[in-house]
């Protein structure tokens, strides 16, 4: 498992459900337990970053910019509502 994917994994092992962006690790976790310098999907198949295949791409961009928002970004994931 990917240290990123920590948090949520123990969140849903104390009985907690993941929300907003743990909540979206915790999906990302359970299709690729490893997401690094190389992933791994949840069959165990593994694949350098630049090699994976085109059915886990969106779910990894989508991943990336939700990162890059709240890492560096404006945190427009974080805004509810009208903000």
């Amino acid at each position: 498992m990917s240290l990123n994917a920590l948090p949520p994994y123990l969140l849903t092992r104390m009985g907690i459900e993941p929300r907003g962006f743990l909540g979206f690790v915790n999906e990302v976790r359970s299709q690729l337990p490893v997401l690094s310098s190389f992933v791994q999907d949840a069959t165990g198949s593994q694949w350098l970053l630049d090699a994976v295949p085109d059915r886990y791409q969106e779910l990894i961009r989508a991943y990336e910019l939700l990162q890059y928002d709240i890492l560096l970004g404006e945190q427009y994931s974080l805004r509810t509502g009208g903000d």
